[in-house]
Order: C-alpha cells, then structure tokens, then sequence
C-alpha cells in the first residue's frame, strides 16, 4: 500500500513542516537566507517570481506560522486598527511599504497584539507572490512559546 503524504514525518533536527504541509530542510531555510536574488526574481517576472525570505534568523525553531493576507480576511478591522498602533497607517499597503525595509520587530510586536501573546518570537519573513492576483503576499513564520513541543 502506497504512503499518503500525511504519512510522512520530518525529524526535528532535519527541518520542519508549516501549517500548509509544507516540508522545510534546515539546510534550504538557511540557504535562503544569503539568497537575496532569487531565480525569478520580483523585477524580471512581477506577476509570478519566486519566493524569497526578507528577514530571518539562521537555525531558529519554529512552530507556527501565518500568511498576511489571511489575518487581513480573518479579522479585517483588527488587522487596520493594528496597524495604525504599529505603523502609523493601516490597510493592506502598510506590509508592502514596510516588509520592503524588514522591519522585524513591529512585525513582531503586530503578531503579538494581533494574538494577545506576548510570547510569540517572530524567526522568518517569506515573501512570496500570490499566483492567483500577482500582488505580494508574507509567509510570517514565528516560535509561540506558549506551545509545548511536539
């Protein structure tokens, strides 16, 4: 009988699976984070480049992670209101305008208002591209402390 892809199982030492089942190795985490060019980078291919991390700390654990744009659809005016506290503006262009310099920290800190935990650390900021619009879209990828290890 052939294994499903739930059946798989990723050792801790070797990488990571994030909320969409996607597998992570260390190794190519890390390597993403000198790669500031991507293959198809956002100026060559604007509608569909590849993905690549704007901010990350190397061999940091994770056990959780969230996609702007779903905090954005789950609670709209939260995600406005926070963001006027953080950054001074609200709306969606506040993550275009400030994901562009990685700012980390007042990620960071929306993370920990828009969840009401202060323990969540922020350790990696994925850009990707959304296939189906072409605008840009975060992969925040963070360790809630509040979470016991797996």
């Amino acid at each position: 009988m052939a294994k499903s892809k739930m059946d798989f199982h990723v050792p801790k030492s070797d990488g990571w699976m994030d909320n969409m089942g996607i597998v992570h190795f260390k190794s190519d985490v890390d390597n993403d984070l000198t790669r500031s060019n991507p293959p198809r980078g956002r100026l060559s291919y604007p509608y569909s480049y590849d993905p690549f991390t704007v901010w990350g700390k190397r061999d940091e654990t994770s056990n959780a992670s969230v996609w702007t744009d779903r905090l954005l659809q789950w609670n709209y005016r939260k995600f406005r209101v926070l963001g006027k506290r953080v950054w001074k503006t609200g709306g969606e262009m506040v993550w275009f305008n400030n994901m562009k310099k990685g700012n980390a920290e007042k990620v960071e800190r929306f993370l920990r208002l828009y969840y009401n935990n202060p323990t969540i650390k922020l350790t990696r900021i994925v850009e990707y591209c959304n296939a189906s619009n072409g605008f840009p879209v975060w992969h925040l990828i963070y360790r809630n402390e509040r979470w016991p290890e797996a």
